[in-house]
């Protein structure tokens, strides 16, 4: 009997176990994260005045506002009360407050974006560009209608690629390009901590048990794991290029 993967194309097994789906998808992590030819590597560094700054923040904004909504898709369909703990807590890290920052992240992010000129009223109305737009649509997608280990393995798949490196270098190098203090640059000292929770080894773990019971699922994961790095890179991108894009019109001026 022919079987069909989610969008109606003929599946084809290719992953034999989770320790092949996990090897699979951090591969897929490393080969983002070492891609030094990528514009997503110059999200943040490539900015050169505030108002660059709070363009590319803001539209980062779009995907710290809607995470914890994407968690909440993830816990509605998911039926086992470990999982929905786990989520929960994350949920509430995201719009109460986790042990570092005691702020929501969103908030954190938001006052970042207002030390830099912004007023709130700015950044709650930002408009996403076109591809950022899609790609938020993608992961509603993903969250919302897949089964529950789907959607959050596509989630964690990018937490990874969020946290930053260093939160010291990521600090400093904001100190030095814009003049803002530390405590108006919470949100990366929060970031990685965070990040780390909510996508750290305990989470892969956690995904790993279950995927043991739904095996059927395997090269599912690994694909929207897939699509979701994929979708992550074009959300970066588009805001890079935009960017330079205006550099390039206020040059021909």
């Amino acid at each position: 009997m022919t079987e069909y993967d989610y969008l109606g194309y003929t599946r084809r097994r290719r992953i034999g176990s989770v320790q092949e789906a996990r090897a699979a998808i951090r591969k897929l992590q490393r080969a983002y994260l070492d891609d030094a030819r990528s514009p997503s590597k110059a999200l943040f560094r490539d900015v050169r005045t505030r108002e660059e700054a709070v363009f590319a923040l803001r539209q980062v904004s779009l995907w710290a506002r809607n995470f914890p909504r994407w968690c909440a898709n993830v816990m509605e369909r998911c039926p086992y009360l470990e999982v929905r703990q786990k989520l929960i807590k994350d949920m509430f890290d995201e719009e109460i407050g986790d042990q570092w920052g005691k702020t929501p992240h969103y908030l954190l992010l938001s006052r970042l974006i207002q030390a830099l000129g912004a007023t709130p009223d700015d950044v709650d109305a930002t408009r996403p560009l076109p591809t950022v737009y899609l790609v938020l649509c993608a992961f509603d997608e993903m969250t919302r209608t897949r089964h529950w280990l789907v959607g959050l393995q596509a989630l964690v798949a990018v937490e990874h690629l969020t946290k930053p490196a260093s939160a010291e270098e990521t600090v400093a190098f904001w100190q030095e390009r814009f003049g803002l203090s530390r405590d108006e640059l919470m949100f990366f000292w929060v970031h990685g901590p965070a990040d780390e929770e909510h996508a750290g080894e305990g989470m892969e773990r956690l995904i790993d048990g279950y995927l043991e019971r739904f095996p059927h699922l395997l090269d599912e994961v690994v694909d929207v794991a897939d699509y979701a790095i994929q979708a992550y890179r074009m959300r970066n991108e588009s805001i890079v290029e935009a960017i330079r894009e205006r550099r390039r019109e206020a040059s021909s001026r």
